[in-house]
């Protein structure tokens, strides 16, 4: 009982020393700093004092019930929210992954050299991985794959999704036509599964894994056999055992382009995780998704696709590179890639445009001593594509008959980008 009545005039003469101070004075009202717990419902010579937030959720007032014009206003500050944390940068959460073994040898100091003396490369590679980064980060990490292998795409191909080699290999990873399809990358007139950057990087980070395996846990083995074939390590590596001699990879006898590849990489590990000292401007990367996968269950016209994303038809094709035509594929994947801030606005529209006007065909009605090699001709086009689209046979050439309407194939992908990626 005593110590009740202490603290009500405990209270009483806690609020009459705030009213003195802020009633009393001419001065302007200072800010002041309590919590509510101590705020709450204090008492004065029996008068209530009430408190509530304002609408703003900046401040909170007291203000004596009973005589609400004389009432002065107590403002106390209230904590700032706290700031949503940054995503931590991709460069980060790929060298924390780093996990080949430490090399000392001159091979990888000599392309530390070489790239160092093209820097620009460097950041260009940078620029066009900045889309596809996350991405390849999540799939090295749910396999419990080395960082490192983040960097690959720099040797195999710079960053360029739609780039093809001499060797007939494509995409960011360089598929070539036949280990592409063992590892389910689909080819044909319309799409090239090899230069799907989500299909291709799940294929990637598996074939990664198995070489890694078939090798015992050899990372740098499975890395000579990406590059030159799994045959051709093996047998490097019979010829050396044969001979007595050591049979790791820095002892094996490979194309030149095989033994400068290991050394690569590191090079590149290297000067990433130590890009102050090397004077590599990082790009600031987040780590956090580019874009998102968008089921778009049948054809549509990339066109339309780029513009109800609201991006540039190139920046659109730099997420969705392994379609042929300007229409995607009539058998699938239906799916795109659409930046993670257009995703919500895509999805709107695409719900709203009908399936019949997803795809605006060109069409070519057959006239009279007109055959298909005259209409392919007129359309910039050929008869075997002619057939594909309207789903005809050979044998069906000389059955067009006059009056039928035909489809004409969509133009190549390449007359709106020019071949950029």
């Amino acid at each position: 009982m005593i110590l009740a009545n202490f603290n009500r005039s405990l209270n009483g003469l806690f609020v009459l020393t705030l009213l003195t101070a802020t009633g009393c004075s001419q001065q302007p009202i200072s800010r002041l700093t309590l919590d509510q717990a101590t705020l709450h419902k204090i008492d004065k010579d029996g008068v209530s004092l009430a408190h509530k937030i304002d609408k703003d959720g900046s401040t909170i007032v007291l203000a004596k019930q009973e005589t609400p014009k004389a009432a002065k206003k107590i403002i106390v500050a209230k904590k700032e929210p706290k700031a949503e944390p940054k995503p931590e940068s991709i460069w980060s959460r790929m060298i924390s992954l780093y996990a080949f073994p430490k090399v000392d040898n001159a091979r990888v100091d000599e392309e530390v050299k070489k790239f160092l003396k093209h820097p620009s490369h460097l950041v260009r590679v940078q620029r066009r991985a900045e889309p596809y980064l996350h991405l390849i980060m999540d799939e090295i990490e749910a396999k419990k794959l080395p960082g490192e292998l983040a960097l690959l795409p720099i040797i195999e191909s710079s960053f360029r999704a739609n780039v093809s080699s001499p060797a007939s290999a494509a995409g960011l990873w360089q598929f070539i036509p036949s280990t592409g399809r063992s590892f389910g990358l689909k080819q044909n007139w319309w799409y090239d599964g090899r230069r799907d950057v989500y299909s291709s990087t799940q294929a990637a980070t598996r074939y990664l894994k198995q070489l890694h395996k078939s090798f015992k846990g050899d990372w740098f083995l499975a890395l000579a056999s990406y590059n030159v074939g799994l045959g051709n390590v093996r047998k490097a590596i019979k010829k050396n055992k044969a001979e007595e001699l050591e049979s790791d990879y820095w002892a094996l006898n490979l194309p030149k382009e095989t033994e400068d590849y290991v050394p690569k990489l590191l090079a590149l590990a290297k000067i990433f995780a130590n890009a102050e000292k090397y004077n590599l401007p990082l790009k600031s990367i987040p780590d956090k998704p580019f874009f998102k996968v968008v089921n778009i269950k049948s054809q549509i016209d990339l066109k339309k696709a780029a513009i109800m994303a609201g991006m540039k038809f190139n920046d659109f094709f730099v997420l969705n590179p392994a379609f042929n035509r300007v229409i995607t594929a009539p058998n699938g994947p239906h799916r795109l890639l659409v930046k993670a801030d257009k995703v919500k606005a895509f999805k709107r529209k695409l719900a709203k445009l009908p399936k019949s006007k997803r795809v605006n065909w060109v069409k070519h009605k057959v006239a009279e001593g007109e055959d298909l090699k005259a209409i392919a001709k007129k359309h910039k086009t050929t008869i075997k594509n002619l057939l594909k689209v309207n789903n005809l046979k050979k044998k069906q050439i000389k059955e067009i008959k006059v009056g039928k309407t035909l489809k004409i194939p969509p133009v190549s992908i390449k007359v709106l980008t020019k071949g950029k990626a």
